[in-house]
């Protein structure tokens, strides 16, 4: 068996650890740029680990397996204000980081032990990547973009507030009586004064109101023609510009999982890892393409594609070399993991586009038995 590729793995850890280390030293947006930059070193860390290691393929899985339930655990582990924040995303973005870089430590320091040990420090070390992202907790998002981070174990700005305020009245020492309030002094009203009163002020006679022509009438102003009457049935009537064009229908990635048939794409992802039975998912796929609801004729025919594709792979691959069935299924194997990645990609796209052209989904065709 050929030794592991860690140089990939390494170095792109390597890159990772200096953008956490360096990018918020040396400038304002930092924190956000080694956040993105993580999350981008670390997919090309699960392309590494999962095509160019040289990894067996039961390790491959295993580690990815485990890298997956470790960081959706966490949701449940770690402080309530990093599960919550970012609409909930933030833990899965911070929770993957230290994941990838533990698996590549792993792989490197146990590249010649056993497989037992090496198996075994696997589940070790994912539990150690776990402790990163429950010691803290976060306050908020700085001016920078960073995160407000402080240790979990420290209080809140509610709990320090809450222990600095006590609701409950202080009891008076014994002996002391509060102090009688004074009665409240009623105003006196002042004396009425019976000296001489101030004249009044000399006013008008009032004279009678007798206009000699009639007030002008308010000039109603004519009907406007171009606005219907209210209450009319061209009230209710589309407006001078026509109907408006409806709405782009909104369509999320549940509609489209449904509407792309679950088993299918199931199918074609677990295919794209594993070459071994990529050849066999595929074929499934192509069956169960046919509950496709969206874009159905569209999506066959992707199907088909891909499948003369493999065929041509493996009249060639039996044509032009002399080895056996092993060696040949290992080829159309590998082939088939780039068709089915593509085909699952094709047919997402086209179920969107279906979907988002407000094509109804129609129920599946079900064939009866005989």
């Amino acid at each position: 068996m050929k030794p592991l590729r860690l140089w990939p793995g390494v170095a792109i850890a390597t890159i990772q650890v200096l953008l956490m280390v360096i990018a918020p030293i040396a400038s304002p947006d930092g924190t956000m740029i080694a956040m993105l930059g993580g999350v981008i070193c670390s997919l090309l860390l699960i392309l590494w680990w999962m095509f160019f290691s040289r990894a067996p393929w039961l390790d491959r899985i295993a580690a990815m397996a485990l890298v997956a339930a470790a960081v959706y655990a966490g949701k449940y582990l770690v402080h309530l204000s990093v599960a919550g924040a970012g609409q909930g995303f933030l833990v899965y973005i911070l929770g993957i980081q230290p994941m990838m870089l533990a698996v590549v430590a792993w792989a490197y320091l146990t590249r010649n032990a056993p497989a037992a040990t090496r198996r075994l420090a696997l589940v070790a070390t994912v539990l150690i990547a776990l402790v990163p992202i429950n010691i803290w907790r976060t306050s908020g998002i700085g001016g920078g973009g960073g995160l407000n981070a402080h240790w979990r174990w420290t209080p809140t700005p509610e709990e320090r507030l809450l222990a600095q305020v006590s609701d409950e009245p202080k009891a008076l020492p014994p002996g002391t009586a509060p102090a009688a309030t004074p009665p409240a002094e009623t105003p006196k009203e002042p004396a009425a004064k019976n000296d001489d009163k101030p004249a009044a002020l000399p006013t008008a006679a009032p004279t009678p109101w007798a206009p000699s022509q009639p007030l002008p009438r308010t000039q109603i102003p004519p009907p406007d023609n171009r606005f219907p009457t209210p209450g009319t049935p061209a009230w209710f009537a589309p407006g001078p510009y026509g109907e408006q064009p409806p709405a782009a229908p909104r369509v999320g990635p549940k509609e489209v999982w449904d509407a792309a048939t679950p088993g299918m794409c199931i199918c074609l992802a677990v295919g794209g890892l594993v070459y071994v039975v990529a050849p066999i998912l595929f074929a499934i796929a192509f069956g169960l393409s046919r509950s496709v609801k969206v874009a159905k004729d569209q999506v066959r025919r992707v199907f088909a594609a891909g499948a003369a594709l493999l065929g041509l792979v493996g009249i060639v691959a039996a044509l032009t070399n002399d080895f056996g069935f092993p060696q040949w299924w290992t080829v159309v194997g590998g082939w088939s993991l780039v068709v089915c990645w593509g085909v699952l990609l094709a047919s997402l796209v086209l179920v969107y586009r279906g979907l988002r052209a407000g094509e109804q989904p129609t129920p599946p065709t079900r064939q009866p038995w005989g």
